[in-house]
């Protein structure tokens, strides 16, 4: 358990695991769905997030690769103005058992 002081009190600042909670959601239930498998990510942290900060979570970019049995997927979390930017998020899903729409968007 993290217990560093730096999250405590009303105004502290959000775990960096909480992206991670909120990337495997995306990726296994909105984009690219069931069955997709997250083979390498890697977290950029940009700006710190305070409890209730409202964030979303953008899809910046996507390529299909190795005959479309792998992609990547750029994520940004930003505030709902768009100006801070709290994290960015580079992913590799494998989706060859993928269930999802392939096509959608979260």
């Amino acid at each position: 358990m993290d217990t560093n002081l730096i999250h405590e009190g009303e105004r502290g600042v959000v775990y960096g695991a909480m992206y991670a909670g909120f990337v495997s959601h995306i990726v296994g239930a909105d984009f690219p769905g069931q069955g997709s498998i997250i083979v390498s990510s890697e977290y950029k942290f940009k700006n710190k997030a305070f409890k209730n900060d409202v964030i979303e979570a953008i899809v910046i970019s996507e390529r299909y690769f190795m005959a479309n049995q792998f992609m990547k997927i750029s994520l940004e979390f930003r505030d709902l103005s768009g100006k801070t930017l709290y994290c960015l998020v580079d992913l590799v899903i494998d989706i060859r058992n993928c269930q999802g729409n392939l096509n959608s968007r979260i």
